[in-house]
């Protein structure tokens, strides 16, 4: 029996079951221990970074797969700080799905708040006008409820965003010219 439980150790071990799983972050447990991983190299690789910053950016990522996110984790685990790993970074291991339904819903919403308040006469005309491209959300934090919560509670006598959704969808950078 001893030998079973030696076994079941080295196991889960091997398997990257070292790692406690993270409670905070979206997606399933793989995908908030790649998000830890990614931020302990982080944090070990770039003295400038901090840990709330890397944390704010990628526990807001939802992964493509728990098979990706259990490769990636153990090769952040492992990385030199020269560069990311090999088709790790947060565009390869976060789906943008989830991020773009999220900044769709938040700029709606603005927009429908707008229009109850008088701002705009239509939610087109507001989503004209606020020209926001989702299509590169790859990430939403953390605070995104309060955010919503807050854009829910707008008085239309000041009708200013809360300054929480500032930042609150993570967009990756747009590309460069030819």
């Amino acid at each position: 029996m001893r030998e079973l439980w030696g076994a079941l150790i080295v196991a889960l071990v091997a398997c990257g079951g070292g790692r406690e799983t993270p409670t905070e972050g979206r997606g399933t447990a793989a995908c908030r221990i790649w998000q830890d991983s990614v931020c302990d190299w982080a944090i070990r690789c770039e003295a400038s970074f901090t840990r709330e910053a890397c944390d704010d950016q990628f526990q807001g990522a939802t992964c493509r797969s728990d098979d990706k996110a259990n490769a990636c984790s153990k090769q952040f685990d492992g990385a030199s700080c020269q560069t990311v790993p090999p088709n790790c970074s947060l565009d390869d291991v976060a789906d943008p799905a989830p991020a773009a339904k999220a900044c769709d819903a938040l700029t709606r919403l603005i927009c429908e708040r707008s229009v109850t308040c008088g701002q705009f006469t239509s939610e087109e005309a507001c989503m004209n006008e606020s020209k926001i491209d989702c299509s590169r959300s790859i990430a939403f934090t953390l605070d995104y409820e309060e955010c919503i919560a807050g854009v829910k509670q707008l008085d239309c006598d000041v009708l200013v965003v809360p300054e929480i959704c500032d930042s609150v969808i993570v967009a990756t950078a747009e590309p460069s010219g030819p």
